[in-house]
């Protein structure tokens, strides 16, 4: 395995969940994030327009915990958004 930053071994991520789900997954070092069923709910729910609806809202909480967060770009999200805890 390769190392990707300073003494982290580099992986492929992919992870499930929403905007603030999307944002930790990110600062992990995710290349990808899946959102699971939701579509379905927007498909079942509003046909086209609810799947375009539910990547509306995951789009705006993502954007909201950002500026949350004080990051204005994905390319700006890091590490330092996430806290471990204590083993």
């Amino acid at each position: 395995m390769k190392r990707c930053r300073d003494d982290v071994r580099c992986c492929s991520i992919a992870a499930s969940g929403g905007g603030t789900d999307v944002l930790k997954a990110l600062a992990l070092g995710a290349n990808a994030v899946l959102i699971g069923g939701a579509y379905i709910w927007g498909l079942a729910v509003g046909g086209e327009s609810g799947v375009a609806r539910l990547f509306s809202l995951l789009r705006n909480e993502l954007e909201l915990a950002m500026t949350l967060c004080g990051v204005k770009s994905v390319a700006e999200v890091g590490q330092s958004l996430v806290q471990r805890r204590p083993d």
